[in-house]
Parts: C-alpha cells; sequence; structure tokens
C-alpha cells in the first residue's frame, strides 16, 4: 500500500489516495519480501485469483492495443517424473479490445490472431517471471505444496518435511491459451487509411 497526492488535492491541503502496489509476502509470521505490481499480477494468475485487469500488447504494425481481461482460469497439475517434480500451470483467459492506441485498423483475421498471440505470450512472460522470483525466495505462495499432497498422499510426510529443499528446484511449465470474445465500441482509427466516402 503506498500513498499518493490525490487527484483534486488543493493547495495547502494534506489529502492523499492509496494505491495497492503489490503483495506483501510471508513465510510463517515474518516478512519475506514486497512483490511488484506486475508479480503481484502473476501470483494472482497461478493461484486462480485472477479478477479483471488491462494487459497492453502490440499490433504487427507496433501501435499499442489495450485488451481488458474479462474471465480467466489456472489449474495447477503436478506430476513426478524419475526423481524430479514438476508441475504445470495451464492458463485460459478470455479478453476484449479495450482500445486501439494508433492510426491503422487490426480488425481481420490475422491481426486478431497476432494479438492473441501477444496476450498469451506476454501473460506466460509475467507468470514465469513470478515462478521464477518466488523459487528464488523458497516462498511457495501458490500452495503447490498442497496440490503434490492431493495427488500423492503417502508421500505427506516427506513433502512436508523436506519442502523447503524441494520447492527451489521444481520444474514449472507455463501453458498459456487465451481467446479475445469481441470488442467495446471502436471508432475508425485517426487518420485511418480507408476512404472516407461523402455526400
Amino acid at each position: 500500500i503506498q500513498l499518493t497526492d490525490a487527484l483534486n488535492k488543493k493547495e495547502g491541503q494534506d489529502t492523499y489516495d492509496i494505491l495497492l502496489r503489490g503483495y506483501a509476502v510471508f513465510n510463517k509470521d515474518k516478512l519475506s519480501y514486497f512483490t511488484s505490481k506486475e508479480e503481484a499480477r502473476g501470483i494472482s494468475w497461478m493461484t486462480d485469483e485472477f479478477d479483471s485487469a488491462i494487459i497492453v500488447v502490440k499490433a504487427k504494425s507496433g501501435e499499442e492495443i489495450s485488451m481488458e481481461i474479462i474471465d480467466s482460469s489456472t489449474k495447477l497439475i503436478p506430476e513426478i517424473k524419475g526423481d524430479v517434480l514438476h508441475c504445470t500451470a495451464d492458463i485460459s483467459f478470455i479478453s476484449n479490445i479495450g482500445e486501439i492506441m494508433g492510426t491503422t485498423s487490426i480488425i481481420d483475421y490475422k491481426d486478431i490472431q497476432f494479438i492473441t498471440e501477444q496476450q498469451s505470450k506476454a501473460v506466460k512472460e509475467e507468470v514465469e517471471k513470478a515462478v521464477r522470483i518466488a523459487q528464488d525466495n523458497n516462498s511457495d505462495h501458490f500452495n503447490t505444496l498442497s496440490k503434490f499432497i492431493v495427488k500423492y498422499p503417502l508421500m505427506r510426510d516427506y513433502f512436508n518435511d523436506n519442502w523447503e529443499k524441494l520447492f527451489p528446484d521444481i520444474k514449472f511449465d507455463i501453458k498459456v491459451k487465451s481467446y479475445i470474445k469481441g470488442t467495446y465500441m471502436l471508432s475508425d482509427p485517426t487518420k485511418s487509411t480507408e476512404e472516407i466516402v461523402g455526400e
């Protein structure tokens, strides 16, 4: 939580707004570290507690497009391969095109396909970074331990006794699928190349 000057602050007034910038991560009763806003979103993806957000991607032309995520789902799938722990994060989400910040129309099949790939890639990178930081800090705030215990109940005691050694070496595989449902009210981009026919 951070304090920032209020948007409508008048001269001489001490008024502030409160901003949520990320998470405070605790290990039992001790503060481990603070996350960035981006890492906090990665954690929310991993824990399937993602609500709604705006992500910005680029079209083939390089112009930025705001995508609003409207629905998402994440499943963590644990697996033991040989002596190595693996965990697949299967993430899927639906978005709408919110705003096109440019002068080029992108509403055709190839452009939509490209934007879909870009938003999936952006989320994948965000989650991979959050996982990497969590493992570097040996902090399983994704509740991965419980997923392994549920699948391998006979190994409960082993996992509980050795999790601090096991968690940093888990091989995470982040898989992301996304879909674009539609758009909001979009007008033709400014300076569109399409000819405007008058009366």
